[in-house]
């Protein structure tokens, strides 16, 4: 990390932060689009985790534009998905093997 930031000089957590942030919202904007041309009922609760990475989104455009100098947020952003990363594969498993038996 130290040798991407001597040579870029762009913060590398946000880069990521938002990276992951553009992706989730370009996934959930093709299943809004599944949802609008199918006619299906979609619930508040469905817009949470694209409302999250909104969020993420523009907290990252704030940092890697220099107006936002904090950099706990996007550390916690960062520690938050890969948490959620790291249990996604155990629980998966737990789930294929429970269903298995």
């Amino acid at each position: 990390m130290v040798w991407w930031r001597r040579t870029s000089g762009i913060p590398l957590v946000p880069l990521l932060n938002l990276l992951a942030a553009l992706g989730v919202l370009m996934y959930g904007t093709q299943r809004w689009i599944g949802y609008a041309t199918s006619g299906a009922t979609w619930y508040w609760s469905d817009q949470l985790i694209p409302l999250y990475a909104f969020g993420v989104g523009v907290l990252s455009a704030f940092g890697l534009a220099g107006r936002m100098r904090a950099v706990w947020p996007h550390w916690l952003v960062f520690g938050l998905r890969t948490l959620a990363l790291l249990s996604a594969a155990p629980f998966a498993s737990l789930i294929s093997f429970v269903g298995g038996l």
